[in-house]
């Protein structure tokens, strides 16, 4: 199904037939630099013909998304960040969280295991796992380390294992997807009924990683969604879910700045000078024990940079 019913009407990519109302959008020549200028990247043919990507949002959800979905990257483009920075895959806070909601009994999916950390992390407590992704070179790595990875899409594997898991997990993969509702769809239909539905994605909050609108890997063509807390929870309205819990990993000390630039602009007076007094009182006593008190401090009470939701699939009728 066209997730655009027409070049002028754009309908929600997560209810089907919903209708989206445009909230904004960015330039795309700023975006083709800012990737340049911040990872080296050449992204320009994603935007050829293009002047601006529009920022839509779903009238059922609030979920915000780009538009023209063909803006979506391709495998190269993962390829290329992969290879340039080790951050990119890695070991995650968010999968400690998500630890702690898995039982050593469980059968585990993880859609986009990538290099297989995740699945390492489970392997260790003898919990049983399947990895799903679409890079070639990190599903022939983590088969090379005994792991069961397969070259699949989520909507592939589900029809061949309905109800076959007793959690299903992805982390950083819901913001790069473009028709969310197959997406959210497929997975759930791997879930057995009381199974738990983990997702991590970054915060798209306005005061996180939403004070800056152009930082590029939280534009096309690496992210084609913005998710929030309220956009999350919306979820349940329209999948069979409950939401069990929302937890998340706090900014950390140098996001501060962009968190500041935000507060001064639209927290309240009390809240601003909680904020720059910790900034300035982090920033004199750096490097001594103070200032380690005061950086867990500042953490601890910043918002959420990245958001690890628990959903539990409802029991069927």
């Amino acid at each position: 199904m066209s997730l655009q019913t027409s070049p002028q009407t754009v309908t929600s990519p997560v209810v089907p037939g919903a209708p989206a109302h445009f909230v904004g959008a960015l330039e795309a020549s700023r975006l083709v630099e800012r990737y340049q200028q911040d990872f080296g990247l050449d992204v320009a043919e994603y935007f050829h013909g293009l002047s601006h990507v529009d920022i839509y949002a779903c009238a059922r959800t609030g979920y915000r998304f780009y538009h023209p979905f063909t803006l979506a990257g391709r495998e190269d483009l993962y390829a290329q960040l992969a290879s340039r920075f080790s951050w990119y895959y890695t070991d995650r806070p968010e999968h400690a969280i998500a630890e702690r909601y898995l039982r050593p009994s469980d059968r585990v999916l993880e859609i986009g295991c990538g290099a297989g950390f995740f699945l390492r992390r489970l392997a260790a407590r003898r919990i049983a796992a399947v990895g799903l992704d679409l890079n070639r070179a990190a599903v022939a790595q983590c088969r090379a380390e005994g792991l069961d990875a397969r070259l699949e899409t989520i909507e592939t594997h589900a029809a061949a294992h309905p109800q076959v898991y007793d959690a299903v997990c992805t982390f950083h993969v819901l913001e790069h997807i473009v028709d969310v509702h197959a997406f959210l769809t497929a997975a759930i239909a791997c879930l057995r009924p009381g199974g738990r539905l983990i997702i991590a994605v970054p915060n798209s909050a306005p005061s996180v990683y939403g004070a800056d609108p152009y930082f590029a890997l939280n534009a096309p063509p690496h992210h084609m969604g913005l998710w929030e807390p309220a956009s999350l929870r919306a979820l349940a309205r329209y999948f069979p879910l409950k939401v069990k819990a929302i937890q998340g990993t706090c900014l950390e000390a140098a996001d501060w700045e962009r968190y500041l630039i935000f507060s001064v602009r639209h927290h309240p007076v009390l809240l601003r000078k909680h904020n720059w007094l910790l900034w300035r009182l982090h920033r004199r006593y750096a490097g001594s024990l103070v200032g380690y008190w005061i950086e867990k401090w500042m953490l601890a009470t910043g918002p959420y940079r990245e958001l690890v939701v628990i959903f539990r699939r409802c029991p069927t009728d």
